[in-house]
């Protein structure tokens, strides 16, 4: 549904950020490969890259839904380090 594209675009919007930082993503990385990537590149939000990737890999591949919370964190976090200006 129009959710997934949603929390695909957040994630893209992420790694257009990470790319600007050295970390270039690839479609052959899972979200959690590509955060821990982008964690070596920009350590200082180390632990909110990988609660991101956590939250998008189980809306996009379990059976359970979201929180009203968890999706929430999820956007919160992302537009948090990408206006973050950390390199």
């Amino acid at each position: 549904g129009g959710s997934g594209r949603r929390f695909s675009g957040a994630f893209r919007r992420l790694a257009r950020w990470g790319g600007e930082r050295g970390a270039l993503f690839a479609t052959s990385l899972g979200p959690r490969e590509y955060a821990t990537m982008l964690a070596s590149c920009v350590p200082a939000v180390r632990a909110e890259l990988d609660r991101i990737a956590e939250l998008y890999e189980r809306e996009l591949f379990s059976p359970a839904p979201l929180t009203v919370r968890e999706r929430s964190s999820y956007f919160k976090m992302i537009k948090e380090v990408v206006s973050s200006g950390r390199a």
